[in-house]
């Protein structure tokens, strides 16, 4: 066996989307759903099979050394593909199983957006291939038949797929037509948002642009989104609530828009969450207070142009340089 450390190279690409069964020797036997969502985690497993793919430099090493005759004989193919070519932003389907002769509807458990890198879990107690998703539960039966023009006329193996996020909305669409309460949450947490090129910067990244959102009585967040903007910018409640606290002049540059622009500029802001989310709980509730600060959209940008932001101290240093230079200049 080869001792070289196999370096994955990721692609930029679209979401793709997953069929995950939840069970293992056919429906409903020996049900694993429970364990991804008490581990946040999605996962497949043969119990003969505990071997790490990450160890093998390409699939023909490691399928030599798991040897076919252990699990299913697409045992060794579906394991390497979990761990090298599922990524990030993924969107996962779990439901159970249906064989080509099957009439009644499929039992839809939920939905997952993959978040985390594959890892492999000796020590579990249950299956040993995983990867960090969140997981939201649906618990629904649907049709068979709108399966089987979307997705094959039969769904047996532990995985399927991928498919395009193409014909995942075309699933939802469906789906909405026979129960709204599920589409909705499909359609504002697995749904791809590409905004216009317009709003797009040269490094990919979106300028945190204002949108308008359903009045939200809560501050509660969920922590970890898979978007490029920062969501809790967009909370309108917490938004209103830093302008009340701060006013609406920006706190670097101190650029007001009503004096700018007149009444038609009055009260116009951006707020910007200081926290990063990498130091967010899965759980967080944003003051508005201490968390957010006005700022005005030129400030903003500069922010966020890099990944990991500036801080406001930074921004207000570059505008002193940057006067300094003209003053000179001057």
């Amino acid at each position: 066996m080869s001792k070289s450390v196999r370096i994955s190279t990721v692609r930029k690409r679209h979401p793709q989307v997953w069929i995950l069964k939840t069970t293992e020797g056919g429906p409903r036997h020996v049900d694993h759903w429970n364990d991804f969502q008490k581990e946040k985690a999605v996962a497949i497993g043969w119990s003969a099979i505990k071997t790490d793919p990450t160890r093998f430099g390409n699939f023909a090493e490691f399928k030599l050394a798991i040897k076919p005759k252990k699990g299913s004989p697409n045992a060794s193919r579906t394991i390497w593909n979990f761990a090298n070519e599922w990524q990030t932003g993924d969107i996962v389907v779990m439901c159970v199983g249906y064989p080509p002769n099957q009439k009644k509807s499929v039992h839809l458990y939920g939905f997952a957006r993959i978040i985390g890198k594959f890892f492999f879990d000796q020590n579990s107690t249950w299956w040993h291939f995983k990867r960090k998703a969140e997981i939201r539960p649906v618990e629904q039966e649907i049709p068979l038949t709108i399966f089987r023009e979307i997705f094959g006329r039969s769904m047996l193996q532990t995985v399927h797929g991928p498919f395009s996020e193409k014909k995942f909305l075309k699933f939802s669409e469906q789906v909405r037509k026979l129960y709204p309460k599920v589409w909705r949450g499909m359609k504002t947490r697995y749904t791809t948002i590409r905004p216009a090129r317009k709003n797009r910067r040269d490094d990919g990244y979106l300028l945190p642009e204002e949108i308008e959102k359903e009045e939200s009585h809560s501050l509660y967040e969920g922590a970890k989104r898979l978007i490029e903007v920062n969501a809790y910018e967009r909370n309108p409640k917490a938004r209103r609530e830093c302008i009340a606290h701060y006013g609406s002049s920006c706190c670097i540059c101190k650029f007001i828009f009503a004096e700018g622009y007149g009444q038609v500029g009055a009260g116009l802001i951006h707020v910007h969450h200081l926290r990063r989310l990498s130091q967010i709980a899965e759980e967080y509730r944003v003051d508005p207070v201490r968390d957010l600060r006005p700022v005005c959209p030129n400030c903003h940008a500069i922010i966020h142009k890099r990944k990991n932001p500036y801080s406001l101290e930074e921004v207000r240093k570059f505008l002193k340089e940057a006067s300094r230079k003209t003053m000179r200049c001057s």
